[in-house]
């Protein structure tokens, strides 16, 4: 250990000159924390010396590498709903000072979660739900660790209920004055799986019967000769289809 304690190691590059002396450890090693080292490809050649001046030297090749920034990122669509793919979109790409091919790591999470729907620039809409707020990060990689990170977050809103395809029908097609008159349709669908409803519309000669929103409309409405429709309106919790 007193051999040790009497060797000094001086550490220089052949670009940025001498780092710095310092004594080897008990285990023989010698280390030297830096910062600012000129970026690219160097040579540091340490070199040993002790009590008598002589010297050995060895040189160590060595690639400092700055880490690639984060990139500029945006999620979308937004808004986004139940039946959108959320995508990321690479706004501004990252940049390496040496020019290193650059990869993108990315990890989803919902409501704080970290998920394993996908690793990849897109989640498909079947890993949503309405009112789940999902987020990214985007992690730059050159081939030596990690550079920046970007985050982005949108929440999903509610898709609107789709009415059947089926035709509406207006029965009976020709009726009397004292007849009642019914909106026949088909129940629609919603892909969140709210509970649905329902209301009619009722136009006498173009003009809405006030108060009537039912499928039925009694015949003390009607006259002889008048024309009459019924729309169909299909409603979730939140918005009409």
């Amino acid at each position: 250990d007193s051999e040790l304690s009497e060797l000094s190691v001086v550490f220089v590059s052949d670009i940025d000159g001498e780092l710095g002396t310092v004594t080897p450890q008990e285990d023989g090693t010698a280390s030297l924390e830096l910062e600012g080292l000129s970026i690219g490809n160097q040579d540091i050649t340490a070199t040993v010396t002790d009590v008598h001046g002589l010297t050995a030297t060895d040189v160590l090749e060595f690639v400092i590498n700055d880490l690639p920034d984060a990139p500029e990122i945006e999620l979308g669509p937004d808004p986004a709903t139940t039946i959108d793919e959320l995508v990321v979109s690479i706004v501004t790409e990252s940049t390496d000072e040496e020019g290193d091919e650059l990869t993108y790591r990315y990890v989803w999470s919902v409501d704080g979660v970290e998920s394993s729907a996908s690793d990849a620039a897109t989640l498909s809409s079947e890993a949503t739900a309405k009112n789940q707020t999902w987020s990214v990060v985007v992690t730059v990689e050159d081939a030596y660790g990690e550079g920046g990170s970007t985050e982005a977050s949108l929440s999903i809103s509610n898709t609107a209920p789709v009415m059947s395809t089926d035709p509406v029908v207006l029965t009976p097609e020709e009726a009397a004055t004292d007849e009642e008159l019914l909106c026949i349709y088909s129940e629609g669908t919603d892909v969140d799986e709210d509970e649905l409803s329902y209301t009619v519309r009722w136009d006498l000669d173009g003009a809405e019967v006030a108060g009537e929103t039912g499928a039925s409309l009694s015949g003390d409405y009607t006259t002889k000769g008048q024309s009459v429709t019924c729309t169909v309106t299909i409603v979730d919790d939140e918005e009409s289809g």
